[in-house]
């Protein structure tokens, strides 16, 4: 980009806090500056900085550039990837905030991103995962696809090296809702040839976009 010249100099409007990259940009924003910070708020600014660059802009580019469904359980391992970057404190605060918001490192997510893997290795895994999970419920051949109650994952693997062991084996429980009616010859073409489903997103942008047009058509009629 452009450097403004003088930009340390140039004093700072007010923040809408309706958006993160508000508050992202704004803090990066100050670190350039001149803002004579005491050591103790100089280091949590930098703390949050590195997390910004490191951690929650590539993270966003990532989720930009591939936004579908299948890619969203990929998409936080890498985020788990990724806070290893930065300092321990920051760690932390992420990993806490990760146990309770794990929705795609549930067992159904994980093995549709498993998959749709262009990996051999995580596909063979996937399918043999979804035939252990029909064998203890007593049908191979058919998956369950009743209604069930889905809880997040809370034993997330931090140190996993691979996709497959973010969460441990316990916590396969199910599997996607696109393989259950898959009889097991089908299901294991899938190591072969991969699944192929909708492009659905990952991500809740469209909800956005709906809020507004719907309020725009109720201003009108």
């Amino acid at each position: 980009g452009t450097q403004v010249a003088n930009g340390e100099e140039l004093s700072l409007g007010h923040l809408h806090e309706a958006r993160w990259f508000n508050h992202a940009t704004r803090n990066l924003r100050v670190f350039v500056s001149q803002h004579n910070l005491p050591d103790k708020d100089l280091k949590n600014l930098v703390m949050i900085c590195q997390y910004i660059c490191w951690v929650y802009l590539p993270q966003h580019l990532d989720v930009v550039k591939c936004p579908l469904l299948t890619e969203g359980a990929r998409h936080c391992f890498r985020l788990v990837e990724r806070i290893r970057l930065v300092a321990p404190e920051i760690q932390e605060v992420v990993k806490v905030n990760m146990k309770r918001n794990s929705f795609y490192f549930h067992s159904e997510l994980l093995l549709l991103s498993l998959l749709t893997s262009q990996e051999l290795e995580e596909r063979e895994f996937a399918v043999k995962t979804i035939l252990d999970i029909r064998k203890k419920a007593g049908n191979e051949d058919e998956g369950d696809d009743t209604f069930k109650v889905r809880k997040y994952p809370r034993e997330i693997n931090f140190d996993a090296e691979k996709l497959q062991e973010i969460i441990p084996l316990k916590l396969y429980t199910s599997e996607p809702s696109f393989t259950c009616r898959m009889k097991k010859m089908e299901l294991l073409k899938v190591i072969t040839e991969g699944l192929s489903v909708p492009p659905w997103p990952c991500h809740t942008r469209s909800v956005e976009q709906a809020v507004q047009k719907v309020h725009k058509a109720i201003q009108v009629t």
